[in-house]
């Protein structure tokens, strides 16, 4: 990645991870002069994300598409914006998003990590 290019990390709600943001990646050991390079979106809004807040049986199908089409629009719109670098990863904070980690990547054709990829890369280090 380069200087200016940012990540997008999407949660279960952001309102929740927002104020956090820079403690917590001061405590994850990421010294930041810009926190910004950390793009945070919620998924609470999503069609049939409301299921997990709900704890009820989530339509990933649903989920699924409405997920692909946030992200496909959240990097139209930050991309071309001029006061910030793209977007060049996708992390996906929450547990229940590791399911379209993959239908991410081929959309995106960005890297995605989520809490499965993270532990495998541990596992085979």
């Amino acid at each position: 990645m380069e200087p200016a290019d940012r990540v997008l990390i999407l949660t279960a709600n952001a309102a929740t991870l927002q104020p956090g943001k820079d403690k917590l990646l001061l405590e994850s050991g990421i010294q930041m002069t810009n926190s910004e390079k950390f793009l945070i979106r919620g998924c609470e809004k999503l069609a049939g994300f409301d299921a997990v807040a709900n704890a009820e049986r989530v339509d990933t199908i649903r989920v699924q598409n409405a997920i692909s089409d946030y992200v496909l629009d959240i990097l139209k719109e930050e991309n071309s914006r001029k006061d910030y670098g793209a977007i060049k990863m996708v992390l996906l904070e929450c547990t229940e998003l590791p399911h379209y980690a993959d239908e991410l990547r081929r959309i995106t054709s960005l890297p995605v990590f989520d809490a499965v990829t993270c532990v495998n890369y541990f596992f085979h280090a």
